[in-house]
This record gives structure tokens, sequence and C-alpha cells, in this order.
């Protein structure tokens, strides 16, 4: 059975991410980034979370530390690809275009991602996590 691990801060994403995976009957490892405190996920919680799973979908912005929002997402991309684990990266529309996350997510988008010529990581911008689990799948047929 895959075992996905499902990051995000929003705890109605993440049950929305839980079921995506269920219908696709895939085993769910959750990290709610909100949650802050001993035995609670945190920014070392993640890193040791994505040892033991097949593949990721996260959220691209959160901070861990309460510092302001930052795009923490991209830390997971990065940890998760030099494991070799697919992954893709589920975020808001709405932040991307116009919203208050949109210079943070712009860098990455424009910067890096509609500019190379491969698919290093997926890309779901309406937070539709039945499509992030699909890209998923392909990734690791």
């Amino acid at each position: 059975m895959v075992k996905v691990l499902l990051i995000d801060d929003k705890s109605d994403e993440l049950q929305k991410a839980r079921e995506a995976a269920e219908r696709k009957g895939w085993e769910s490892v959750v990290c709610d980034v909100s949650v802050r405190g001993p035995g609670h996920c945190n920014n070392c919680d993640w890193i040791d979370m994505v040892e033991d799973v097949d593949c990721v979908a996260t959220d691209l912005m959160w901070d861990h530390n309460n510092r302001g929002e930052k795009p923490m997402g991209l830390c997971v991309v990065i940890h998760a690809l030099s494991r070799g684990k697919p992954v893709v990266i589920c975020t808001n529309r709405q932040d991307f275009a116009n919203g208050h996350h949109g210079e943070a997510i712009g860098f990455i988008y424009d910067g890096y991602y509609t500019s190379t010529r491969t698919d290093p990581f997926g890309w779901e911008e309406g937070k539709d996590w039945d499509r992030a689990m699909e890209y998923l799948a392909k990734q690791m047929s």
C-alpha cells in the first residue's frame, strides 16, 4: 500500500487530503504544521516523516516558528526530492494570483517551475487534493 505524507496548516485541508488519499486506497501520514509544542509536528518531524513514506503532498505557505508565513513547503520539496520521493505542492490559486502569498509563491512558480524543461515536482494551484494524488500516482508508476 502506498503511504503518502500530507502537510498543511489548515485542518480542513488536511481532512480533504486524507479523503483524497483514501479514495486512492493509500495510507495517510498527516503532519499538521499549525500545531506547536512537544510531541507535535514541527520542522524536525516532517524531515523524519519523509523517510517513512512513498510520496509527499505539501502546502507551500506555512512557517514552523510563528514568525510569519514563509514558503516552508519548498524545504519539504527539496528534502523529498533529495530522497527520491515524488512530491506535489498544493497551494491556493487565489494566494498565487493576487493574494497575500503572491510574491513568495510567484518567485518559485515563475522563477523555477515554469522555466524548467522537466517536471521535477507537481504543482496544484487549486488545492485539488484528488489531482495531487493523481500526479503522485503517475510519478510512481
